[in-house]
């Protein structure tokens, strides 16, 4: 086959990078193929690559592909807030068909999960924030189950697909693990946890969120151990904060309905628990449901754009 040039954009939040491909300049059902090998040195590199297509029922479609599972994703929030910013910073607005006007700009995306929309707050042709509206990913969540069960001794929740624990439930079972840092014990026991998560759901998944409460300057602190078995961790996820979110109003420990806006320090060091980024997330619970969801990162970067040759 001819070799061809395909346009790229990579960008991150909170150091979660994402790389967007154009489905079009694809030789046909190739997409998903060439979406996967950007992932891996020696090409581009990344935790995701998303296909972006033009869409009949949206203003933009896009698929999402994992690099741990190399699983098409429902969602992926870290990439819809990397797709915000190159709306109004890279060519893709004009290559979609889109029209972008200061300061805001709203924008309807065709997802696995259903349709997600986006508020991109933008001047001079910079996008200073990126809301993500998650509620048909909630709504998913909360189709496949939300349920209370024990891995590798510890109390945790199926939140979806989603593995969630909370670090005071592990420390119950382990006191002398430490999250600040991460050791080779802590990572033992995460492996174990995820193995007995994927043994119960049948199935292998990338999918796993673990909060602190007991940050002394936010709502806590968020760490994604996502693919353990290649000791990998994602520094931030925009699915697995909104998990995080159904799993505290499941234990209790949001405990009011109406509005709730949670700041998480995420990002940085992929092995601790804290910042120095933030990940905002906005929750309308209502008779002890989340009725609606968004996420917002304080730190989403545009770091290049080129072409691949495939």
């Amino acid at each position: 086959m001819e070799s061809k040039k395909v346009d790229f954009i990579k960008g991150h939040m909170g150091g979660n990078e994402i790389v967007l491909l154009y489905a079009d300049q694809m030789p046909e059902g190739k997409g998903i193929a060439v979406a996967a090998s950007v992932l891996a040195k020696p090409s581009i590199g990344g935790h995701n690559s998303g296909l972006v297509y033009q869409s009949e029922i949206a203003d933009i479609k896009v698929e999402a592909l994992d690099a741990t599972s190399y699983e098409l994703l429902g969602m992926c929030g870290g990439l819809t807030q990397v797709l915000g910013k190159a709306i109004v910073e890279t060519d893709l607005a004009s290559h979609v068909g889109l029209t972008i006007e200061e300061p805001e700009t709203n924008v309807v995306l065709e997802t696995g999960v259903g349709l997600v929309r986006l508020r991109i707050l933008h001047q001079d042709g910079k996008a200073e924030r990126v809301f993500t509206e998650m509620t048909a990913f909630v709504e998913e969540c909360y189709t496949l189950g939300i349920e209370h069960l024990k891995v590798a001794g510890i109390d945790a929740l199926k939140v979806g697909s989603f593995l969630v624990m909370n670090g005071d439930a592990a420390k119950r079972v382990y006191p002398d693990i430490r999250f600040e840092q991460m050791g080779e014990k802590e990572f033992l026991m995460f492996q174990d946890a995820q193995r007995e998560f994927h043994r119960y759901i049948e199935r292998e998944t990338s999918m796993f969120s673990l909060y602190d409460l007991h940050s002394k300057s936010h709502s806590g602190r968020l760490v994604f151990p996502h693919g353990l078995d290649q000791r990998y961790y994602e520094p931030s996820c925009g699915t697995g904060t909104v998990a995080v979110g159904l799993a505290m109003l499941e234990n209790g420990e949001i405990d009011e309905n109406g509005n709730i806006s949670l700041l998480f320090e995420a990002g940085g060091d992929v092995f601790r628990l804290d910042g120095p980024e933030t990940i905002e997330l906005r929750l309308v619970v209502q008779d002890r449901k989340v009725t609606q969801a968004y996420i917002s990162h304080s730190l989403v970067e545009i770091v290049a754009t080129g072409k691949l040759w495939i």
